[in-house]
């Protein structure tokens, strides 16, 4: 079993291959040579003390979270999504991956050196974990779903049918009769559609993609903030996905509010949170001297 030692704070462990844990770290080892390694740097077997954790396999953390403890080997499992142009460069829209990596900056530095050719797309993205918003030094654990979300195509608790976000046509009396009611003096609606050119080259058709869980989440956040900043009656969106035609609908945001200024400002607000931050892509077929080319637009580029 390994030698008998004390351990930081003059507490008893057993030395290595065990791992004895205190305030975080490893102090497995013995005749001080404490191991000294971040627990989830630490390849020794665990036993826990001082935070009166006794499980082994996973690191309950000092705020009470559980977070996945890596074991011998230092992999965590995790699922991969890729979207619309990172989904082109890297091959795949989901798989999983064991990785060492700790955080997003680490997961993408991987990326990068399996995938060079997707750098550029892997610097402009930004990335979701379980479907939620990251920075680069957010932390990775065992069964996280990771995003991979290229620059949106425009820049990008209410009630469920505030914002609806699929395949479905548009309807404009749909839009008017969800946000219309008494207290309402105006209605704005702002309709957009698929025109027939495009930085001077023709447009077939666009293509419309999504994250749809996250773009609820977005949306719904950016009417809630809607209603407080310009005290508008109600708001509705919806975005249609997949392939539209020229002169097709592809979004409508109504806006009730009881005077037209609010109405007009609220509505102009959340068509420009959606281009900015909701994540919503477009691919574009375009004619180039006879021939079909699709380019998505708003990914970076690498």
């Amino acid at each position: 079993m390994g030698t008998r030692g004390r351990g930081l704070g003059g507490q008893a462990f057993l030395g290595s291959p065990q791992r004895l844990e205190v305030d975080g770290r490893c102090v497995a080892g013995g005749g001080g040579n404490l191991c000294g390694e971040e627990v989830l740097s630490c390849d020794h077997r665990r036993i826990r003390i001082g935070f009166a954790c006794g499980s082994f396999g996973r690191n309950h953390r000092r705020d009470g979270k559980e977070a996945a403890w890596r074991g011998g080997t230092g992999l965590v499992k995790i699922i991969l999504e890729a979207y619309a142009a990172a989904r082109d460069r890297l091959g795949f829209a989901r798989r999983e991956q064991e990785t060492e990596a700790k955080t997003i900056a680490g997961l993408v530095g991987e990326l990068e050196a399996e995938f060079p050719t997707a750098r550029g797309i892997l610097a402009s993205s930004r990335y979701a974990v379980n479907s939620e918003y990251v920075e680069r030094e957010a932390a990775l654990q065992e069964g996280d779903e990771v995003a991979i979300l290229p620059p949106v195509s425009g820049g990008l608790d209410w009630i469920e049918s505030s914002v609806v976000v699929d395949d479905g046509e548009i309807s404009l009396d749909e839009a008017f009769r969800a946000v219309a009611g008494a207290g309402a003096g105006a209605v704005v609606l702002f309709v957009g559609t698929v025109r027939d050119r495009n930085e001077g080259q023709e447009v077939e058709t666009i293509t419309y993609e999504a994250k749809r869980d996250m773009c609820r989440v977005v949306l719904r956040e950016a009417i809630a903030e809607a209603r407080e900043r310009f005290e508008i009656e109600d708001a509705f969106i919806r975005h249609r996905l997949g392939r539209l035609e020229v002169a097709e609908m592809s979004v409508v945001i109504a806006v009730a509010a009881a005077h037209r200024e609010a109405a007009y400002e609220a509505n102009r607000f959340l068509l420009e949170r959606l281009k900015e931050a909701a994540p919503i892509w477009k691919r574009e077929a375009r004619r180039i001297e006879g021939t079909i080319e699709e380019v998505w637009l708003g990914a970076g580029g690498g």
